[in-house]
């Protein structure tokens, strides 16, 4: 078998396991549910201000990413070592970077699912407090941008990679799936802050102020993010393959 179709077949097992044991749709539902009420505590903020709808859905999707690759990701390796299905795996004939990549898309997909349902949420809570008068920002001023929208999707959809990466680390490290997500969210969670911009006014060094997702939801796509991203990504996949490498030559 090539390596691209076990990587296929790797990568369907996983997102099956995922999304037919109900695990991925309830990790989904619950995070509609928080980050919608998120989105109502960050518009009554917003009273007397200028904002987009862009911008309070990042800022409300990006303060979650936290929570939701550490529920995303907990279970594909620490629920494997917890059960010993990872020894099992391992004298399959698959590459380590195999294994690893099935796993990280995995979870990548999971927590991709969660923000589609989340943001299908935030449209409902928006109409929500649109109708509702008791509820609406009265001075709030809500606009759409085509152009802050992709440049928000593209910066969200790297940090959550990003944090899928580490979270994918921590369970291979971990030997049970609660673990996993309490490590996966002692790394990540500091660097919330940085990312929805709540330190702003700290005067921040330049590289990290341009870690803020707002302006890239005002149509300022900023490369630094994504390049950060990037390169979390690789240092904790490429950190994975080598700890499973290990462990596959201890068998």
């Amino acid at each position: 078998m090539s390596s691209s179709r076990t990587f296929r077949t790797l990568c369907r097992r996983e997102l099956k396991a995922a999304f037919r044991t109900g695990y991925g749709w309830v990790v989904a539902a619950g995070s509609a549910g928080v980050v919608g009420g998120l989105f109502l505590m960050l518009l009554w903020k917003a009273e007397g201000t200028v904002q987009t709808i862009p911008t309070l859905f990042a800022t409300a999707l990006t303060a979650a990413l936290p929570f939701l690759a550490a529920f995303a990701t907990m279970r594909p390796f620490a629920a494997d070592r917890a059960s010993g299905g990872l020894e099992v795996l391992l004298t399959d004939p698959v590459s380590d970077s195999a294994v690893v990549l099935s796993k990280f898309w995995a979870g990548f997909a999971v927590v991709v699912a969660a923000l589609a349902a989340t943001v299908g949420s935030l449209v409902v809570y928006a109409e929500l407090v649109d109708r509702v008068g008791s509820l609406r920002a009265t001075s709030l001023a809500v606009e759409y941008s085509r152009t802050g929208t992709a440049c928000a999707v593209a910066t969200l959809l790297a940090h959550a990679a990003a944090f899928s990466a580490v979270g994918t680390l921590v369970s291979l490290l971990s030997r049970r799936p609660a673990l996993a997500a309490v490590g996966t969210l002692a790394l990540t969670l500091p660097a919330t802050p940085f990312l929805v911009g709540a330190l702003a006014d700290a005067n921040l060094p330049q590289w990290l102020a341009s870690m803020d997702v707002r302006p890239a939801a005002r149509g300022l796509l900023d490369t630094r993010p994504i390049v950060l991203s990037a390169t979390v990504i690789f240092l904790a996949l490429f950190a994975a393959i080598r700890v499973l490498e290990v462990r596959r030559w201890k068998l």
